[in-house]
């Protein structure tokens, strides 16, 4: 049961992500399948597995999906995967550039009766953005010149009178 809960994963990324057969969602998904990710929308059921599946292929045409490792217990699998793909479309917001692409995720799937029920995804999405996001533009402003230093005032030091001179008293 975990090898057949193992090859149905390995199908999703070789079959469904990375030769874009999109017909065979019904196969290995329930009808009511979730999947989460950070900083994207949920996709529930075979229509929203689709349009997720099709949003990928728009923004990365040549996403290549590898998986590291996969280890099933229950009814998990757990998929250690790396992507890469050419930026051609837009994603997580970000407009293509022709940047490429190149990350790695876990996710997590639960199988029931024979089909993907659920997978919960993490991967680095902020690096992620950091990749496809152009690079700040570099200051065009100089820089603030230092202040000169300006000479130290000598402090005033009161200087003490001297004592008037007592007037010689000529006696008379």
């Amino acid at each position: 049961m975990l090898e057949e809960n193992k090859n149905l994963v390995r199908f999703d990324y070789e079959e469904i992500l990375n030769k874009k057969n999109l017909d065979a969602i019904e196969q290995i998904f329930t009808g009511d399948t979730l999947f989460r990710a950070p900083n994207m929308p949920e996709a529930r059921g075979y229509e929203g597995r689709r349009q997720l599946v099709l949003a990928i292929y728009k923004a990365f045409p040549d996403v290549c999906y590898t998986i590291q490792d996969l280890i099933a217990e229950g009814d998990k699998v757990v998929a250690h995967w790396s992507v890469t793909g050419t930026h051609e479309g837009e994603w997580l917001g970000v407009k293509p550039a022709g940047r490429t692409l190149s990350g790695s995720g876990i996710s997590i799937f639960r199988i029931t009766e024979g089909k993907i029920a659920e997978e919960l995804v993490q991967f680095d999405a902020l690096g992620q953005l950091q990749q496809l996001s152009p690079p700040p533009s570099p200051r065009r402003s100089k820089p603030n010149p230092k202040p000169k230093a300006k000479p130290k005032k000598k402090a005033k030091v009161a200087k003490s009178k001297p004592a008037p001179k007592a007037k010689k008293r000529t006696r008379r």
